[in-house]
């Protein structure tokens, strides 16, 4: 008996669904094609425009019907599980699929449904519309279970939607605990890069490792559970209990939206939530003036170098630890006197970092104190208005001396004049300087020019 195929049609899926649902902006669309085998495919978007076949071993084409606009256009896929791990699967694109199956294989039912746009009609088989409207992240399927990038999948769909894991899918996660190893570097950072640029509820999604049991291979993080912090300044409760609020206390903040580009909101997420993992081995009890006091010395410090080790073990690039370590480093700054001279030496010392990005943080870090912590600190708002006042809000101040200007005094070219141009940018900090003629002067007279030079 001949068997019967349905005329190829075309679905929206994943995403761009779950995202018009929701209401907001739909920046990417994905479309599945049913009943038509690659080639034709193929053939047919060429005819219509410029394709990509980049992925076509996948199934997935990228087409461009014009300039600027481009969709992935996809064959439904099976993946039929070859070994363990996230690199255990092989997938197969076959045309003729039914819808169910292949929505069954995706990882969440919020990214499983289809919507086709000819009869305007949503194709939910795993009820993923009704997860949305719960704010509930389920797995589809036992599926699940053969990629272990999924979880970490799960930790930045959890903080970007405000969702709360089901119960079972908690349980499905846990038991993938082992899994974790089997992750490249570069997959865990493009969900870690997502959590932290487009996340609502950062801390839904790490709420959502701790449960999984998952934050246990991020020892920097999974450290802070239980270190206490002195109940005069944090009434919140212990150091991670206030990383998860000052992550969203920067979230909530009005400039977040605007004026910060992604690699700005990474910088200062990410900031955020490495600022305090060294009162892990800084924290100790001690009694002042009579009574139990709980300090931290030098966790700031601390917590720079731990930084980095966290960064590299995500995969992140090396810029990003350059500009986060700064900011860690000097997140306690405001508890000082922002005096001129000060406020100069902090914006060079953030370099490649700004006073502008170490004021988010810090006022984050004094919003992620609970419900007595709501007002903006004053010593944070005093710092803001002395950088301003001094043209250093985004940056240390301009150097006045160049090389050029020391060769045609006649100071001679090399190693000596790169230490002058230090000394002299050193006083251009201390002193406050903004007029070239300045620095130079005390150049002249602290270092004149050799005699031979000058004659």
């Amino acid at each position: 008996m001949a068997s019967f195929k349905q005329p190829a049609k075309a679905y929206l899926v994943g995403g761009c669904v779950r995202d018009a649902l929701l209401g907001n902006p739909v920046h990417d669309y994905d479309i599945e094609v049913y009943g038509m085998p690659m080639e034709k495919l193929l053939k047919h978007l060429q005819s219509r425009g410029r394709t990509d076949a980049v992925g076509k071993s996948f199934g997935v084409i990228k087409w461009s019907p014009k300039p600027g606009e481009t969709y992935d256009i996809g064959l439904p896929r099976k993946e039929i599980n070859t070994d363990t791990g996230h690199r255990g699967f092989s997938v197969h694109a076959d045309p003729f699929l039914s819808l169910e199956s292949a929505c069954e294989r995706r990882d969440f039912t919020i990214n499983a449904m289809l919507y086709c746009p000819l009869e305007k009609r949503l194709i939910d088989f795993f009820r993923g519309k009704e997860d949305l409207e719960k704010r509930q992240l389920r797995h589809t399927s036992e599926a699940f279970h053969e990629d272990p990038l999924r979880v970490m999948r799960g930790m930045q769909l959890a903080g970007r939607f405000g969702l709360s894991p089901h119960p079972e899918t908690l349980t499905l996660c846990r038991s993938m605990h082992s899994s974790f190893a089997s992750l490249p570097k570069e997959r865990l950072w493009e969900e870690w890069k997502k959590w932290a640029t487009q996340s609502t509820h950062p801390s839904m999604g790490l709420a959502f490792l701790n449960e999984t049991g998952w934050l246990s291979h991020y020892t920097s993080l999974n450290q802070m559970i239980g270190i206490p912090q002195d109940p005069q300044w944090h009434p919140e409760g212990d150091v991670w209990e206030h990383t998860l609020l000052v992550c969203d206390a920067v979230v909530g903040a009005e400039p977040w939206q605007e004026g910060l580009s992604c690699e700005d909101r990474l910088t200062i997420m990410m900031a955020c939530l490495l600022h305090d993992t060294g009162k892990v081995t800084t924290t100790k009890t001690i009694i002042k003036e009579g009574l139990q006091r709980i300090v931290s010395p030098g966790h700031a410090q601390v917590s720079s170098r731990l930084s980095k080790v966290f960064l590299h073990q995500i995969g992140a690039p090396l810029w990003l630890a350059q500009r986060v370590r700064p900011l860690v480093q000097e997140h306690m700054m405001h508890l000082q006197q922002p005096t001129e001279r000060a406020v100069r030496r902090l914006a060079r010392r953030l370099e490649p970092e700004s006073i502008k990005h170490l004021c988010h943080v810090m006022l984050a870090d004094a919003r992620g104190r609970g419900k007595a912590s709501q007002a903006s600190p004053i010593h944070v708002m005093a710092l803001r208005k002395t950088a301003e006042k001094l043209e250093v809000t985004d940056g240390a101040p301009k150097v006045l001396v160049q090389g050029k200007q020391l060769l045609g005094m006649g100071y001679p070219p090399g190693k000596e004049m790169g230490r002058l141009l230090a000394k002299v940018y050193d006083q251009q900090i201390e002193q406050g300087w903004i007029e070239k003629q300045s620095a130079l002067a005390w150049l002249l007279k602290a270092y004149p020019p050799p005699k031979e030079a000058s004659s």
